[in-house]
């Protein structure tokens, strides 16, 4: 294998992260993760950290386009995600807004078709899956709490970007396609 290596010029990201009243978040997980034709392509990242008023800075970024995502935990918020898009030219990029929520709840119905007995509420599991690692968490929120009730009403919080929902049952049951 040969390829060869070229000279990038390097900058320094920084900025602020505060929820939706503007007051910094913390603690917050951050990772910078590069961003090929407006996509994820590749978990290369960089982590970092805020400090008590929210700022934060990455050094010696090379060139490129990227993604800063911001994870924050606890508060009264709870789990909150912020994202913003960086292009990276060998110059500094300073003064990055990133804003957190606490995400979209998807609410819903569940019937059943057939002649089996319905599961237990309990039992169902409904998820909403990220598709897009740009604007939803590329990591670290994990899988959102979800509620199915006894009359088949669903509420999964904590949604960020695009998603697929996802119905887990036990057998018989199956998403109708």
């Amino acid at each position: 294998v040969v390829f060869q290596l070229t000279a990038s010029p390097l900058a320094t990201v920084s900025g602020r992260i505060a929820d939706a009243s503007g007051q910094p978040v913390k603690p917050t997980r951050l990772w910078l993760l590069q961003t090929y034709g407006d996509d994820v392509r590749a978990f290369i990242l960089a982590l970092g950290s805020a400090t008590a008023e929210g700022r934060f800075e990455f050094r010696n970024v090379p060139a490129g386009t990227y993604v800063l995502q911001a994870v924050s935990s606890g508060g009264p918020a709870g789990v909150g995600f912020g994202g913003a898009r960086i292009t990276v030219d060998g110059h500094a990029v300073s003064d990055v807004a990133v804003t957190t929520t606490a995400g979209a709840t998807a609410r819903g119905h569940i019937t059943f078709e057939g002649a089996a007995s319905a599961p237990s509420p309990e039992s169902i599991r409904i998820s909403v899956r990220p598709v897009d690692f740009v604007s939803s968490p590329a990591m670290g929120v994990g899988l959102a709490p979800s509620r199915v009730n006894s009359n088949g009403t669903f509420e999964a919080a904590r949604n960020f970007g695009r998603g697929v929902l996802r119905v887990d049952a036990p057998a018989p049951w199956a998403l109708k396609s």
